[in-house]
């Protein structure tokens, strides 16, 4: 029997709902026989209905808001329990009002009853876990979308997950980000089309796409299937509707659209043709051995987008100097070796060129060689997708081993060259479920390619980037990398923080040129480490700011890496506020 005293708890625990792990080991026995089981401490919120729960049809307070294209908690094939997980962190020292407002898939989020809005106070400095977001917030279940807004967005920071357990076992787990976007984001009528890279329908995954709508209008929806060639072979016959402020689910969508068809490093292209809404389309990618997915959001090639949309700030039109194409695509992770708990990592790569030319490029692996001293190597490798193409998933699937021909154990990242501005491109870390057996699958986290001017880089001068949910316990190890993609020496500041917001550690690391640093158990005391020792620790923040002046550029990630299921999650540390990446629509 578990029983609460609330009396007891410290402040430093957190604001409600507060998430423990109890370890249940047999008498005699070793803690690689334990379970572990997630404990969730709610004091419910109060619920709002109503038709849309009060919500406006006007743009939210502040002028934008974040959208989690789709939570849950229900219940899948085999008896899976999906439920979602988060972080909502108040960034600044004064508390923070946010509304959070839950539209069931399928519905009008402006008029249905179904609709739920939970107003809570984030107190300064603090982190809002999301654990079992649908239930412990909005006391419901099934799946739906989220929008959180607040008077001051940039004040705030979401990431969320989606996670899967089967029957309680930890062995099973799995889970990967959910993209988080913005209002206003995505896709409207008139403006081409979003590209979402690695659809499959094969004897090896599949793949289901969620549509989002952002504006709290409605929209029309058409969908192709493309194959890696360039030739359309599925189509919508007739547009699909998405209620303002919905969620519509399309399972195994290459079959949706044409019964029986199968596709191997295929794409989906999503447009809306009328309506005045815009969409963000978000396919979870399925393996079929593992059940485990990736979520890959759809994006716009940046020669697709007009230079008035480039605006990284959301505010105003770009001028034609920030309008100007990038030369460089960052793919900030790889590896192809066994990491701690004889977990074996390889990474696949998704590219999509959406546009009516071929896409000459030149692909850079920077990596460090385990086999070889630990050297820091690189290899190049020249690459031309064709118009409307893809990069095939023959060479796609573990891309170290077969496109640039690195069989030695190795770590980097992918720097891409060339017709950059013609593609969109994901990666994919995949863990190896049994070291000794890959065809019982991989668990996979996704990355996307970024830009070298996307606010996703940070330089000289720029905010700390941060993720909230740094853990280190019986369940999860943090691990964070630090990628330099300019060439150039950098020096970078590494902080932690509780989740009431006070600073727990600072450390200062230095990159070399092009490095791909990585720092196991970043809250551990190893080298550059931040020191918190054994823990167990949840919920802490981490941050990273480029400290040198000059010229270098840096990308940070976290990766959350399960310790019994082997499944990764990675997240790319980010400034506060509604993300900004540039889409059509922004």
């Amino acid at each position: 029997t578990l029983s609460v005293d609330r009396s007891k708890r410290s402040v430093k625990d957190g604001i409600p709902p507060l998430r423990t792990l109890l370890q249940i080991t047999p008498v005699g026995a070793s803690t690689s026989d334990a379970v572990v089981i997630e404990v969730i401490d709610v004091e419910t919120a109060a619920v709002q209905t109503s038709g849309g729960a009060g919500r406006a049809a006007a743009p939210p307070p502040g002028g934008t808001s974040f959208i989690v294209p789709t939570s849950v908690n229900a219940t899948g094939a085999g008896g899976a329990v999906f439920s979602s997980d988060g972080w909502l962190k108040n960034e600044v020292s004064v508390d923070v009002v946010a509304e959070l407002i839950y539209t069931p898939q399928d519905k009008d989020g402006l008029a249905d009853a179904d609709v739920l809005k939970a107003t809570v106070t984030i107190p300064a400095g603090n982190t809002l876990r999301l654990s079992n977001l649908v239930t412990s917030i909005f006391q419901t279940g099934g799946t739906g979308q989220v929008e959180v807004r607040a008077a001051t967005p940039q004040a705030l920071s979401l990431r969320t997950v989606v996670e899967s357990v089967k029957g309680g076992e930890p062995a099973t787990r799995f889970g990967t980000e959910i993209p988080t976007t913005s209002f206003g984001a995505g896709i409207g009528a008139g403006q081409g089309e979003l590209a979402v890279p690695g659809i499959d329908d094969d004897t090896a995954s599949r793949a289901n796409l969620i549509l989002a709508e952002t504006t709290g209008a409605s929209a029309q929806v058409n969908i192709t299937i493309n194959d890696s060639l360039g030739q359309q072979i599925a189509a919508t016959a007739t547009p699909i509707p998405v209620p303002p402020y919905g969620k519509v689910q399309i399972n195994r969508v290459v079959d949706f659209l044409k019964n029986g068809l199968t596709v191997s490093g295929g794409w989906a292209g999503v447009s809306v043709v009328s309506g005045s809404g815009k969409v963000v389309p978000v396919a979870t990618v399925i393996d079929n051995a593992s059940t485990s997915f990736s979520a890959i959001q759809g994006r716009a090639p940046r020669s697709n987008v007009p230079g008035s949309a480039r605006s990284l700030d959301d505010t105003a039109p770009a001028p034609d100097a920030l309008a100007a194409l990038p030369t460089t695509l960052i793919l900030p992770s790889a590896a192809r070796l066994p990491g701690a708990f004889n977990t074996q990592f390889i990474t696949n790569l998704a590219i999509v060129n959406p546009t009516g030319a071929p896409a000459n490029l030149t692909l850079t692996y920077n990596y460090i060689d385990a086999d070889d001293g630990s050297l820091a190597k690189s290899v190049q490798k020249p690459l031309t997708i064709r118009a409307r193409g893809a990069l095939s998933k023959e060479t796609g699937s573990d891309v170290i081993l077969n496109l640039f021909g690195i069989s030695n154990r190795s770590y980097g990242w992918i720097r891409v060259e060339g017709d950059v501005a013609r593609v969109v491109a994901v990666s994919a870390v995949a863990a190896q479920v049994d070291p000794d057996d890959s065809s019982k699958g991989f668990k996979s986290a996704q990355v996307n390619g970024i830009f070298s001017d996307s606010p996703d880089v940070m330089g000289p001068g720029d905010t700390e980037h941060r993720f909230a949910g740094t853990e280190k316990s019986v369940q999860r190890r943090t691990n964070l990398i630090l990628v330099e993609t300019a060439s150039q020496p950098c020096s970078v500041v590494l902080r932690a923080y509780g989740a009431t917001g006070d600073k727990l550690a600072e450390s200062t690391v230095t990159i070399r040129p092009n490095e791909y640093k990585q720092i196991n158990d970043i809250l551990g005391t190893g080298a550059g480490a931040l020191g918190l020792g054994d823990g167990p620790y949840q919920n802490v923040g981490v941050s990273a700011q480029v400290t040198a002046s000059g010229s270098c550029k840096v990308v940070a990630l976290a990766t959350v890496n399960d310790n019994i299921s082997k499944n990764p999650e990675i997240f790319i540390l980010k400034a506060p506020g509604p993300g900004s990446e540039l889409t059509i629509g922004f």
